[in-house]
């Protein structure tokens, strides 16, 4: 099967089992001969007649017109004929002496196959028997390849006819004696699947394209809604699969960006200081991306918060001075202006502060990361609980100079107090640049809410699949959450439904 695209929109590869998609402007060419047979819908047993070649159209459920088939197989029935040909006649003569004598010989037909083969139609023969099928059950091995081959001459030859033909399937049965035979399918004899590709509409010229490009920012996510494709009776959506590529800048987010929140939020502000503890030790989650690092470089911070208008907000880096932020020059610092939010605050946003310069971290040391309203007011998401991801542990506020509280109130020793990983801890996250030896993608990408995958685009695009849960309720969800900041252009998104 050949597919040409026409138009200004990415190809698509590995069509096996792509819908017709005139609506993209797709061309599907097509060169096969199909001869004009007439074929019986059959259900059960069909006579087979000596000699000839019996058409038999086999119904398939769950098999769509423009699966592509992975593997499928079939049993073969056999049984006498119930409608033989008469017994052939004809006579001998013997000579006994001088004397000739004339006998009638009847010859009773074979009413069971032999010599047998079974082929789709326009295709070689799946399946023979060169003696007598003395068997009442023979089993058809794997015939995919022949399926998929016989789907696409369909297709190609009766396109208009093509959903009304779901499922069926076009035998030819020959055999050199007459008989009787059944041809048996179930849905558990049979793996196939079908593509749906995504299509896009272009405002600008209302054009369907099949690829997208986005800007991503750090934290920030997307949400699309898959067209729902036409699912067999018992399939269901399995896997989304994709090409990626992108161009983003080096800084990534360190760990994980999910927040445990609890409706809870802290005031920042020219009034209210809030200190955040840190310690990259402290998330067993984080070695696989430092690897042999002993620590990271913190370009800056990034900032879950609700904005309650223009402002600008003050943030540094402080060593730990016994349980709170060390007085004293601070190891990185800078500012960040917040602008208005654009209609009511129905939910907090991430927020990037870089710092000036960057700050060497040790992985092993404590730190604070203090913030501090310039002008305006922010409400920082506070999260708690235990988390293998997280490095944020206790947070602290203050109203006037080196005074810190913890925000939950409780009391404790200092050292206990910053190491509780179920303490209120604000929704903060390092942003680092990685090196070498340490392991960092941009994107987080999962569907429905499945697996998800860590992809770090180029601009050479790259293929992703991505697995569907069970039991998802349709359409399935493409999401996306950055730990970059750049652009991503993302193609030839397909759908892949299997029949079980």
């Amino acid at each position: 099967m050949a597919l040409k695209l026409v138009g200004d929109i990415a190809s698509i590869t590995n069509a096996r089992g792509l819908p017709p998609l005139q609506k993209l402007g797709v061309q599907v060419q097509w060169a096969v001969q199909n001869p004009a047979l007439q074929f019986v819908l059959a259900q059960g047993w069909v006579e087979l007649r000596a000699g000839e070649e019996t058409p038999i159209e086999l119904h398939v459920a769950g098999l769509a017109s423009n699966a592509n088939v992975e593997a499928i197989r079939a049993r073969l029935r056999v049984a006498d004929s119930q409608a033989p040909p008469p017994p052939s006649a004809g006579t001998a003569t013997v000579t006994e002496g001088n004397t000739p004598r004339t006998f009638t010989v009847s010859v009773a037909p074979q009413v069971r196959p032999s010599a047998f083969q079974l082929r789709l139609e326009n295709g070689a023969p799946i399946f023979t028997h060169d003696a007598l099928m003395s068997d009442d059950t023979y089993a058809v091995a794997d015939f995919a390849a022949a399926a998929n081959a016989f789907l696409d001459a369909a297709a190609a030859n009766a396109p208009a006819l093509a959903a009304a033909a779901a499922g069926r399937l076009r035998f030819l049965a020959k055999s050199a004696t007459a008989g009787r035979i059944h041809i048996e399918i179930d849905a558990g004899d049979f793996s196939a699947t079908l593509i749906q590709a995504q299509a896009w509409e272009n405002p600008l010229d209302q054009t369907l394209r099949l690829d997208r490009t986005l800007n991503v920012d750090f934290g920030k996510g997307a949400l699309w809604a898959l067209d729902t494709p036409a699912t067999p009776t018992g399939g269901r959506v399995a896997r989304v699969s994709l090409t990626v590529a992108g161009t983003l800048g080096p800084e990534r987010v360190l760990g994980e960006i999910a927040v445990a929140a609890n409706g809870q939020s802290a005031i920042v502000s020219p009034d209210y200081a809030l200190a955040q503890a840190l310690r990259l030790a402290d998330a067993p989650a984080l070695r696989a991306a430092l690897g042999a690092a002993p620590g990271v470089q913190c370009a800056g911070l990034l900032l879950l918060a609700f904005v309650q208008g223009e402002g600008e907000l003050y943030l540094a880096l402080q060593p730990d001075d016994n349980g709170k932020p060390a007085l004293g020059a601070p190891l990185a610092q800078g500012t960040v202006q917040l602008p208005a939010p654009a209609g009511e605050l129905s939910a907090p946003t991430w927020i990037y502060a870089p710092f000036a310069a960057p700050a060497d971290l040790d992985a092993n040391a404590l730190y604070w990361a203090v913030l501090k309203g310039v002008r305006g007011r922010i409400d920082m998401v506070l999260e708690e609980g235990a988390n293998a991801a997280r490095y944020t542990r206790m947070a602290r506020s203050s109203r006037s100079s080196n005074l810190w509280r913890r925000l939950d109130g409780r009391n404790g020793p200092e050292s206990t107090a910053v190491s509780d990983s179920s303490a209120l801890a604000a929704a903060l996250r390092i942003v680092f640049v990685p090196t070498a030896d340490t392991q960092a993608a941009a994107l987080l990408m999962s569907v429905s809410g499945g697996a998800v995958q860590r992809v770090d685009p180029t601009p050479t695009p790259q293929e992703i699949t991505l697995a569907v849960p069970a039991g998802i309720t349709l359409p399935a969800v493409l999401e996306l959450r950055a730990l970059g900041r750049g652009e991503v252009h993302l193609a030839q998104v397909v759908q892949e439904v299997t029949n079980g």
